[in-house]
Protein backbone atom coordinates (compact mmCIF):
# COMPACT_ATOMS: atom_id res chain seq x y z
CA UNK A 1 0.00 0.00 0.00
CA UNK A 2 1.25 3.18 -0.99
CA UNK A 3 -1.63 5.90 -1.06
CA UNK A 4 -4.33 5.87 2.01
CA UNK A 5 -6.85 5.54 -0.60
CA UNK A 6 -6.00 1.76 -1.49
CA UNK A 7 -7.51 0.80 2.05
CA UNK A 8 -10.67 -0.35 0.51
CA UNK A 9 -8.32 -2.48 -2.09
CA UNK A 10 -6.74 -4.03 1.21
CA UNK A 11 -10.38 -4.65 2.60
CA UNK A 12 -11.36 -6.36 -0.80
CA UNK A 13 -8.13 -8.77 -0.82
CA UNK A 14 -8.38 -9.89 2.67
CA UNK A 15 -12.54 -10.59 1.62
CA UNK A 16 -11.04 -12.75 -0.86
CA UNK A 17 -8.62 -14.43 1.28
CA UNK A 18 -11.18 -14.99 3.71
CA UNK A 19 -13.49 -16.41 1.45
CA UNK A 20 -10.63 -18.74 -0.41
CA UNK A 21 -10.01 -20.13 3.20
CA UNK A 22 -13.68 -21.43 3.65
CA UNK A 23 -15.10 -18.40 5.55
CA UNK A 24 -19.12 -18.14 4.24
CA UNK A 25 -19.30 -14.14 4.12
CA UNK A 26 -21.69 -11.79 2.80
CA UNK A 27 -19.42 -8.83 3.64
CA UNK A 28 -16.46 -7.77 5.70
CA UNK A 29 -15.87 -4.28 7.65
CA UNK A 30 -12.67 -2.77 8.75
CA UNK A 31 -11.81 -0.09 10.85
CA UNK A 32 -9.33 2.06 12.93
CA UNK A 33 -9.77 3.09 16.46
CA UNK A 34 -13.24 4.46 16.86
CA UNK A 35 -13.57 6.67 19.87
CA UNK A 36 -17.04 6.95 22.24
CA UNK A 37 -19.63 7.97 21.33
CA UNK A 38 -18.52 9.09 17.72
CA UNK A 39 -19.39 8.59 14.00
CA UNK A 40 -16.87 6.10 12.61
CA UNK A 41 -15.65 4.93 8.71
CA UNK A 42 -16.08 1.35 7.65
CA UNK A 43 -13.95 -0.01 5.07
CA UNK A 44 -16.60 -2.68 3.55
CA UNK A 45 -14.75 -5.60 1.42
CA UNK A 46 -16.24 -8.01 -0.80
CA UNK A 47 -19.63 -6.13 -1.64
CA UNK A 48 -17.92 -3.55 -4.38
CA UNK A 49 -18.04 -0.72 -1.92
CA UNK A 50 -15.88 2.66 -3.51
CA UNK A 51 -15.23 4.35 -0.22
CA UNK A 52 -15.52 3.57 3.28
CA UNK A 53 -18.98 3.56 4.95
CA UNK A 54 -19.82 6.45 8.07
CA UNK A 55 -21.63 4.49 10.68
CA UNK A 56 -23.10 7.49 13.00
CA UNK A 57 -22.73 7.10 16.66
CA UNK A 58 -26.24 5.52 18.45
CA UNK A 59 -27.49 3.61 21.05
CA UNK A 60 -31.41 3.60 19.73
CA UNK A 61 -30.65 -0.60 18.36
CA UNK A 62 -30.09 -3.41 20.67
CA UNK A 63 -27.36 -4.29 18.30
CA UNK A 64 -25.35 -0.79 18.20
CA UNK A 65 -25.90 -0.73 22.04
CA UNK A 66 -23.83 -4.63 21.84
CA UNK A 67 -21.00 -3.20 19.35
CA UNK A 68 -20.81 0.07 21.46
CA UNK A 69 -20.20 -2.14 24.93
CA UNK A 70 -17.82 -4.13 22.28
CA UNK A 71 -15.53 -1.01 20.77
CA UNK A 72 -15.79 0.69 24.27
CA UNK A 73 -14.49 -2.79 25.90
CA UNK A 74 -12.51 -4.06 22.76
CA UNK A 75 -12.42 -8.06 23.61
CA UNK A 76 -10.50 -10.35 21.65
CA UNK A 77 -13.65 -11.65 19.78
CA UNK A 78 -17.22 -10.80 20.06
CA UNK A 79 -19.87 -12.94 18.44
CA UNK A 80 -22.98 -12.75 18.08
CA UNK A 81 -26.24 -13.99 15.81
CA UNK A 82 -29.11 -11.05 15.25
CA UNK A 83 -32.82 -12.08 14.65
CA UNK A 84 -36.52 -10.99 14.80
CA UNK A 85 -37.26 -7.24 15.18
CA UNK A 86 -33.73 -6.88 16.58
CA UNK A 87 -32.16 -7.46 13.26
CA UNK A 88 -34.60 -5.21 11.52
CA UNK A 89 -34.47 -2.23 13.41
CA UNK A 90 -30.42 -2.11 12.99
CA UNK A 91 -30.50 -2.98 9.19
CA UNK A 92 -33.36 -0.12 9.33
CA UNK A 93 -30.92 2.16 10.97
CA UNK A 94 -27.54 0.95 8.65
CA UNK A 95 -30.06 1.37 5.12
CA UNK A 96 -31.83 4.59 6.04
CA UNK A 97 -27.76 6.53 6.63
CA UNK A 98 -26.05 4.41 3.84
CA UNK A 99 -26.55 3.57 -0.02
CA UNK A 100 -25.67 -0.59 -0.37
CA UNK A 101 -25.23 -2.46 -3.68
CA UNK A 102 -28.27 -3.95 -5.07
CA UNK A 103 -27.37 -7.70 -3.92
CA UNK A 104 -26.14 -6.79 -0.61
CA UNK A 105 -29.40 -4.63 0.09
CA UNK A 106 -31.49 -7.49 -0.79
CA UNK A 107 -29.99 -9.86 1.87
CA UNK A 108 -30.11 -7.44 4.40
CA UNK A 109 -34.05 -6.83 3.95
CA UNK A 110 -34.98 -10.45 2.89
CA UNK A 111 -32.91 -12.30 5.58
CA UNK A 112 -34.27 -14.08 9.30
CA UNK A 113 -31.36 -13.13 10.78
CA UNK A 114 -27.70 -12.46 10.47
CA UNK A 115 -24.21 -13.41 12.38
CA UNK A 116 -21.22 -11.44 12.88
CA UNK A 117 -17.84 -11.97 14.64
CA UNK A 118 -15.62 -8.84 15.53
CA UNK A 119 -11.96 -9.32 15.95
CA UNK A 120 -10.38 -5.97 18.13
CA UNK A 121 -6.59 -5.19 18.09
CA UNK A 122 -5.43 -2.35 19.67
CA UNK A 123 -5.88 0.15 16.88
CA UNK A 124 -7.98 -1.31 14.42
CA UNK A 125 -10.83 -4.39 14.24
CA UNK A 126 -12.27 -6.49 11.54
CA UNK A 127 -16.10 -7.78 11.76
CA UNK A 128 -17.15 -10.23 9.22
CA UNK A 129 -21.45 -10.84 8.57
CA UNK A 130 -23.46 -13.08 6.49
CA UNK A 131 -27.21 -12.96 6.60
CA UNK A 132 -27.82 -16.15 7.79
CA UNK A 133 -28.83 -17.56 11.66
CA UNK A 134 -24.96 -19.41 11.33
CA UNK A 135 -22.94 -18.45 13.62
CA UNK A 136 -18.99 -18.49 12.95
CA UNK A 137 -17.71 -21.67 14.49
CA UNK A 138 -14.29 -21.68 16.72
CA UNK A 139 -11.89 -22.25 13.82
CA UNK A 140 -13.35 -19.59 11.57
CA UNK A 141 -13.16 -17.01 14.53
CA UNK A 142 -9.17 -17.87 15.12
CA UNK A 143 -8.83 -17.16 11.30
CA UNK A 144 -10.55 -13.97 11.86
CA UNK A 145 -8.26 -13.31 14.68
CA UNK A 146 -5.01 -13.84 13.10
CA UNK A 147 -6.15 -11.64 9.99
CA UNK A 148 -6.59 -8.80 12.41
CA UNK A 149 -3.63 -8.85 13.62
CA UNK A 150 -2.19 -8.44 9.97
CA UNK A 151 -4.64 -6.06 9.43
CA UNK A 152 -3.86 -3.93 12.55
CA UNK A 153 -0.08 -3.75 10.67
CA UNK A 154 -1.78 -2.52 7.41
CA UNK A 155 -4.01 0.23 9.53
CA UNK A 156 -0.73 1.65 11.08
CA UNK A 157 0.44 1.78 7.28
CA UNK A 158 -2.58 3.70 6.41
CA UNK A 159 -1.76 6.53 9.47
CA UNK A 160 1.66 7.09 8.28
CA UNK A 161 0.78 7.37 4.93
CA UNK A 162 -2.39 9.52 5.37
CA UNK A 163 -0.24 11.63 7.78
CA UNK A 164 2.51 12.25 5.42
CA UNK A 165 -0.48 13.04 2.37
CA UNK A 166 -1.69 15.73 4.55
CA UNK A 167 1.72 16.93 5.17
CA UNK A 168 2.49 17.08 1.12
CA UNK A 169 -1.03 18.44 0.92
CA UNK A 170 -0.53 21.47 3.27
CA UNK A 171 2.96 21.86 1.21
CA UNK A 172 1.09 22.52 -2.34
CA UNK A 173 -1.57 24.80 -0.58
CA UNK A 174 0.99 26.66 0.99
CA UNK A 175 2.63 27.40 -2.31
CA UNK A 176 -0.50 28.01 -4.20
CA UNK A 177 -1.26 30.68 -1.59
CA UNK A 178 2.15 31.95 -2.19
CA UNK A 179 1.36 32.08 -5.74
CA UNK A 180 -1.67 33.99 -5.57
CA UNK A 181 0.20 36.03 -2.48
CA UNK A 182 2.99 37.09 -4.70
CA UNK A 183 0.57 38.38 -7.76
CA UNK A 184 -1.70 40.10 -5.81
CA UNK A 185 1.12 42.42 -3.88
CA UNK A 186 2.88 43.02 -7.06
CA UNK A 187 -0.61 44.56 -8.77
CA UNK A 188 -0.48 48.39 -9.06
CA UNK A 189 -3.72 48.94 -10.13
CA UNK A 190 -7.32 47.84 -10.59
CA UNK A 191 -7.03 46.75 -14.31
CA UNK A 192 -4.49 44.20 -12.86
CA UNK A 193 -7.45 42.32 -10.85
CA UNK A 194 -8.06 40.15 -13.96
CA UNK A 195 -4.59 38.74 -13.65
CA UNK A 196 -4.92 37.95 -10.21
CA UNK A 197 -8.09 35.90 -10.89
CA UNK A 198 -6.01 34.32 -13.64
CA UNK A 199 -3.31 33.21 -11.35
CA UNK A 200 -6.00 32.13 -8.66
CA UNK A 201 -7.84 29.98 -11.31
CA UNK A 202 -4.53 28.61 -12.31
CA UNK A 203 -3.80 27.61 -8.74
CA UNK A 204 -7.13 26.14 -7.97
CA UNK A 205 -6.41 23.78 -11.08
CA UNK A 206 -2.80 22.84 -9.09
CA UNK A 207 -4.78 21.84 -6.60
CA UNK A 208 -7.10 19.91 -8.49
CA UNK A 209 -10.29 21.52 -7.66
CA UNK A 210 -10.56 22.11 -11.58
CA UNK A 211 -13.13 24.92 -11.30
CA UNK A 212 -15.53 26.02 -13.96
CA UNK A 213 -14.65 29.58 -13.43
CA UNK A 214 -13.27 32.52 -10.96
CA UNK A 215 -14.78 35.64 -9.62
CA UNK A 216 -14.46 38.13 -7.70
CA UNK A 217 -16.80 40.25 -6.35
CA UNK A 218 -17.03 43.96 -4.63
CA UNK A 219 -19.79 45.71 -2.94
CA UNK A 220 -21.18 48.68 -2.79
CA UNK A 221 -23.35 48.69 0.03
CA UNK A 222 -24.23 52.31 -0.48
CA UNK A 223 -26.27 51.07 -3.79
CA UNK A 224 -26.75 47.91 -2.95
CA UNK A 225 -24.80 46.43 -5.79
CA UNK A 226 -21.70 44.66 -6.80
CA UNK A 227 -19.27 44.56 -9.43
CA UNK A 228 -18.42 41.42 -11.13
CA UNK A 229 -14.92 40.40 -12.88
CA UNK A 230 -15.15 36.23 -14.08
CA UNK A 231 -12.67 34.24 -16.16
CA UNK A 232 -12.68 30.90 -17.12
CA UNK A 233 -9.02 30.16 -18.08
CA UNK A 234 -5.77 30.65 -16.71
CA UNK A 235 -5.08 33.04 -19.82
CA UNK A 236 -8.26 34.19 -19.98
CA UNK A 237 -7.95 37.96 -18.53
CA UNK A 238 -11.39 39.11 -18.57
CA UNK A 239 -11.11 43.38 -17.36
CA UNK A 240 -14.11 44.45 -18.14
CA UNK A 241 -16.17 45.19 -14.98
CA UNK A 242 -20.06 44.67 -14.60
CA UNK A 243 -22.41 46.06 -12.07
CA UNK A 244 -24.91 44.23 -11.07
CA UNK A 245 -28.20 44.84 -8.57
CA UNK A 246 -27.97 42.56 -5.93
CA UNK A 247 -31.79 42.56 -5.53
CA UNK A 248 -31.51 40.38 -9.04
CA UNK A 249 -31.25 37.21 -7.69
CA UNK A 250 -32.52 35.95 -3.88
CA UNK A 251 -29.21 34.12 -3.06
CA UNK A 252 -27.05 37.45 -3.74
CA UNK A 253 -28.73 39.14 -1.09
CA UNK A 254 -28.09 36.41 1.38
CA UNK A 255 -24.65 36.91 0.76
CA UNK A 256 -24.83 40.55 0.77
CA UNK A 257 -26.10 40.44 4.29
CA UNK A 258 -23.84 37.44 5.15
CA UNK A 259 -20.57 39.24 3.98
CA UNK A 260 -21.89 42.48 6.14
CA UNK A 261 -21.63 40.31 9.30
CA UNK A 262 -17.79 40.59 8.79
CA UNK A 263 -16.52 37.32 9.78
CA UNK A 264 -13.13 36.74 7.60
CA UNK A 265 -13.41 33.39 7.63
CA UNK A 266 -16.46 32.94 6.21
CA UNK A 267 -17.32 30.58 3.38
CA UNK A 268 -20.33 31.65 1.28
CA UNK A 269 -21.71 28.91 -0.76
CA UNK A 270 -24.69 29.13 -3.18
CA UNK A 271 -26.35 26.14 -5.26
CA UNK A 272 -28.24 27.35 -8.47
CA UNK A 273 -30.97 24.97 -9.57
CA UNK A 274 -30.80 24.60 -13.33
CA UNK A 275 -34.16 25.83 -13.66
CA UNK A 276 -33.06 29.74 -12.51
CA UNK A 277 -29.23 29.51 -14.16
CA UNK A 278 -30.77 30.70 -17.79
CA UNK A 279 -32.25 34.10 -15.69
CA UNK A 280 -28.99 34.33 -13.97
CA UNK A 281 -27.27 34.56 -17.26
CA UNK A 282 -29.68 36.91 -18.55
CA UNK A 283 -28.45 39.52 -14.73
CA UNK A 284 -25.16 38.79 -16.08
CA UNK A 285 -25.06 38.49 -19.31
CA UNK A 286 -22.23 41.74 -20.11
CA UNK A 287 -19.74 39.69 -18.66
CA UNK A 288 -20.84 36.40 -19.73
CA UNK A 289 -20.77 37.66 -23.06
CA UNK A 290 -17.62 39.21 -22.98
CA UNK A 291 -15.98 35.80 -22.48
CA UNK A 292 -14.17 34.67 -25.15
CA UNK A 293 -14.93 32.29 -27.80
CA UNK A 294 -13.94 28.75 -26.66
CA UNK A 295 -14.36 29.91 -23.24
CA UNK A 296 -17.87 30.81 -23.18
CA UNK A 297 -20.16 28.81 -21.01
CA UNK A 298 -24.27 28.23 -20.79
CA UNK A 299 -27.03 27.54 -18.30
CA UNK A 300 -27.20 23.98 -20.44
CA UNK A 301 -23.36 23.44 -19.35
CA UNK A 302 -24.72 22.76 -16.06
CA UNK A 303 -27.82 20.16 -16.12
CA UNK A 304 -27.15 19.30 -12.56
CA UNK A 305 -27.15 23.14 -11.33
CA UNK A 306 -24.10 25.37 -10.53
CA UNK A 307 -22.46 25.90 -7.51
CA UNK A 308 -20.67 28.93 -6.03
CA UNK A 309 -18.09 28.60 -3.23
CA UNK A 310 -16.73 32.16 -2.12
CA UNK A 311 -14.60 33.29 0.09
CA UNK A 312 -14.85 36.74 2.75
CA UNK A 313 -12.57 39.52 1.62
CA UNK A 314 -11.98 43.23 2.69
CA UNK A 315 -14.86 44.22 0.44
CA UNK A 316 -16.62 41.22 -0.80
CA UNK A 317 -15.81 37.84 -2.05
CA UNK A 318 -13.09 35.61 -3.97
CA UNK A 319 -14.05 32.07 -5.32
CA UNK A 320 -14.86 30.15 -7.94
CA UNK A 321 -17.78 27.84 -9.40
CA UNK A 322 -18.18 24.65 -10.01
CA UNK A 323 -20.75 21.60 -11.79
CA UNK A 324 -21.15 20.34 -7.94
CA UNK A 325 -20.55 21.23 -4.02
CA UNK A 326 -17.16 21.99 -2.66
CA UNK A 327 -15.99 19.88 -0.17
CA UNK A 328 -14.89 20.77 3.03
CA UNK A 329 -11.34 21.26 2.17
CA UNK A 330 -11.95 22.87 -0.36
CA UNK A 331 -14.23 25.70 1.56
CA UNK A 332 -11.36 26.16 3.62
CA UNK A 333 -8.78 26.89 1.03
CA UNK A 334 -10.97 29.35 -0.42
CA UNK A 335 -11.21 30.74 3.04
CA UNK A 336 -7.34 31.15 2.73
CA UNK A 337 -7.01 32.18 -0.23
CA UNK A 338 -9.41 35.57 0.46
CA UNK A 339 -8.29 35.95 3.28
CA UNK A 340 -4.53 36.89 1.51
CA UNK A 341 -6.25 38.24 -0.96
CA UNK A 342 -8.00 40.74 1.83
CA UNK A 343 -4.70 41.65 3.02
CA UNK A 344 -3.80 43.64 -0.49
Amino acid sequence: MHHSYQMQQVADEIFEQLHGLGLEMDAIGMSGVISPESSYEVWVGGSGFTRPLTIPYTDSTQVQRDYNEAIANRPPLFTRTYSGNIKKEYIDFLLSQNDFPEELHRKMVDSEAFSTSIAFAKKSGIQIARYTAAPYSDPENEILKRFCRVFEQAYIRFLDLKNAEAQNRESEIQLALERVRAKAMAMHSTEELGEVLCVLFEQFDFLGINPVLTHLTLFDEENETFSLRITTSPENKILREQIIDVEAVEAWKTSLENWRKGDENTVDCIAYPPEVLPGVWEVMHEVMSSLPEGHKIYPEDFPDGLYTTQGHCKYGYIGFNHNRPATEEEKDIVSRFAAEFGRV
